[in-house]
């Protein structure tokens, strides 16, 4: 309650401000409030159009109301405005996952990994979709990539190698390799 009153006392005195009102969405969003957030969104929206955060906090919380059509409109503008944003290319591939079209969802990331070979977020999301639809040799490939790039400092990339072990029936690799990032995970708070 607090927050959201500070946060509304915010947009009261700077209501000209779009980070203003988009600070205001993200925390309404992350009290799953999605029409409240969505209406501070659409008036960050209004101040500033053109922005990068707005419309791409916009496309989430369209994709969260299931306003697929809506998303795919917002998503198409932001390819043209920021084409070298990898939030684009998770965007597209996420409202594609929501409309049951996970090959859809892999061309478009492949597609930005064409533009920015090795981009972790993408290679991460790809290996997921591949792995969720079977494809586990593709898996496999995604995973060794982001490996040789990133290295497995990342908990997701250990517990995505673990998923893979479990589709390939690898048990004993597979428990072996849950308890060697059970330290990373422990450190990492967006996991505990």
């Amino acid at each position: 309650e607090a927050a959201a009153l500070v946060l509304e006392h915010l947009v009261a005195a700077h209501p000209a401000d779009h980070r203003a009102w988009l600070m205001l969405a993200r925390w309404h969003q992350t009290q799953k409030a999605l029409p409240k957030a969505a209406a501070a969104v659409r008036k960050a929206a209004e101040l500033a159009p053109d922005n990068a955060d707005v419309v791409l906090t916009d496309i989430e919380l369209c994709v969260a109301e299931r306003r697929l059509q809506v998303a795919e409109q917002l998503a198409a503008k932001a390819r043209k405005l920021f084409p070298e944003d990898e939030r684009v290319f998770r965007a597209l591939a996420t409202i594609a996952m929501q409309q049951g079209n996970p090959e859809g969802a892999i061309a478009v990331l492949e597609e930005g990994l064409a533009d920015q070979p090795g981009q972790p977020s993408l290679l991460l999301m790809l290996a997921d979709i591949q792995l969720q639809n079977g494809r586990l040799a593709d898996t496999e490939q995604t995973v060794a990539t982001l490996v040789e790039r990133h290295g497995v400092t990342n908990p997701a990339v250990g517990l995505l190698q673990a998923r893979l072990l479990i589709a390939q029936k690898r048990w004993l690799p597979a428990r072996q390799k849950l308890e060697s990032i059970r330290p990373l995970v422990a450190q990492t708070e967006s996991l505990t």
